[in-house]
């Protein structure tokens, strides 16, 4: 995987506007999104394993799948 070196500059200043008008450094402002993000993924992770129909479905898949994985 590259990394990327270069950025939109719409994104690039739409990134430094928002930083400034929290009053946070953009080092800040980027850590913050990508902590956000995590904690979604992990919110919608434990909303999962108490819902039925996910779990139902999530055990059809395996299932399904279980053949193929042995190959």
């Amino acid at each position: 995987m590259s990394a990327v070196t270069e950025l939109n500059p719409e994104i690039a200043q739409q990134i430094l506007t928002t930083a400034k008008l929290k009053g946070i450094s953009v080092e800040v402002y980027l850590q913050k999104i990508v902590q956000e993000k995590d904690d979604s993924r992990l919110l919608a992770m434990q909303e999962a394993v108490n819902d039925q129909l996910f779990l139902e479905d999530l055990a059809d898949t395996l299932e399904d799948f279980k053949h193929t994985d042995s190959e």
